[in-house]
């Protein structure tokens, strides 16, 4: 059975200069004595820094370029579907059907769900303190 790899642990093997590089680009990091301190390093950047993090290490991947020419034709199609979606029949479409979205009940006014919700909390709020004041006697 083979062993899965994390991204963390194959940046840190493949390239620990250019993942070292990317870490203190954000940060202060301690140059890591061997791949397990890097990958953890990797770790924490990227749950400090989330989705930038990430998009900077995607940057260095050492298969980046495999992974992107698999992607390029998804590009293609999203784009093909985009000049779909773009065309003057469905803006018009779009434009002329004011009742696209309904409420639960099935009418598009807000006001009325927003009165509701008011009431709804106002009364449960009451109910609440009675709740409260029988309790504490």
């Amino acid at each position: 059975m083979a062993q899965k790899t994390t991204m963390y642990k194959y940046l840190s093997e493949k390239v620990p200069s250019d993942v070292h590089f990317v870490l203190n680009k954000f940060s202060t990091y301690k140059k890591a004595r061997n791949s397990q301190e890097l990958e953890e390093q990797i770790k924490h950047f990227v749950r400090k820094f989330g989705a930038n993090g990430l998009q900077s290490l995607a940057e260095i991947h050492p298969d980046r370029e495999l992974i992107e020419i698999s992607c390029s034709s998804c590009k293609v199609k999203e784009s093909k579907i985009l000049e779909l979606e773009t065309s003057t029949e469905l803006k018009q479409s779009i434009l002329n059907d004011k009742n696209m979205y309904y409420n639960a009940n099935g009418n598009q006014d807000d006001r009325i769900v927003n009165k509701m919700t008011i009431n709804s909390i106002v009364v449960g709020g009451f109910v609440l303190m009675g709740i409260a004041l029988m309790l504490k006697k």
